[in-house]
């Protein structure tokens, strides 16, 4: 029963691309910032801006790896319940 709560805890392809589409706008936004107009203020906003940004991409690549490793698991975990084995 736990195999299928983690199943449905895990965000789904759709979302993923959602996700990687947001991520991919929002590089296209922060890079056609005119950066010689900004306010120091807005300069530090811009910076701090990169840095969620280089979060939320470290972030998706960790999600990606989890969903890999949740089909492994349930592959194994079908094989072991199609085998009788138990492993």
């Amino acid at each position: 029963m736990w195999l299928g709560t983690l199943m449905g805890a895990l965000p789904q392809p759709s979302e993923e691309k959602r996700v990687a589409d947001t991520i991919a706008e929002t590089v296209d936004l922060l890079y056609g910032v005119d950066q010689d107009n900004l306010t120091v203020e807005q300069q530090i906003s811009l910076g701090q801006a990169y840095a969620a940004l280089a979060q939320a991409e470290q972030l998706h690549r960790l999600n990606e790896q989890l969903h890999s490793i949740h089909q492994l698991l349930s592959a194994s975990a079908l094989r072991a319940a199609v085998d009788g084995s138990g492993r």
